[in-house]
């Protein structure tokens, strides 16, 4: 037995016809968008797959870095619903450039694009959250 009803049942027994506005920033659709246009920036290729340390010649990742994060991760864990608002996908978006700016040097390429894509990550975000 249903304890509460919702919003679009009580405008039906009442009669009236609900409209939803498209709103800024709706979560998950949006930061799907955002994330798909982040992937496309010509900096986030070496952030999309997972880090393989014998692959990659960083046989110390896993050491260096705790918690370990990938933008296609990111991307799975929006479309399993394993985010439940827009600050988690954040954290892991952020989470992902700056193991890449804390195991590379300032000098090595992975951390000046990593220094990138977090900036327009954080450009773009700014405006979902308006």
């Amino acid at each position: 037995r249903r304890l509460r009803k919702s919003l679009s049942d009580v405008a039906l027994e009442l009669g009236l016809e609900l409209q939803y506005a498209h709103t800024v920033g709706e979560w998950p659709h949006d930061y799907q968008v955002h994330l798909k246009r982040l992937l496309k920036t010509k900096d986030a290729a070496p952030f999309i797959n997972p880090v393989d340390p014998v692959a990659d010649g960083c046989a110390d990742y896993n050491t260096v870095i705790a918690k370990p994060m990938n933008l296609e991760l990111v991307s799975q864990k929006i479309q399993n619903g394993s985010y439940v608002n827009a600050h988690q996908y954040a954290e892991d978006i952020r989470l992902t450039l700056n193991n890449a700016m804390t195991y590379n040097s300032k000098k090595h390429a992975l951390h000046g694009a990593a220094k990138r894509v977090l900036k327009s990550f954080h450009d773009n975000f700014a405006k979902l959250q308006l």
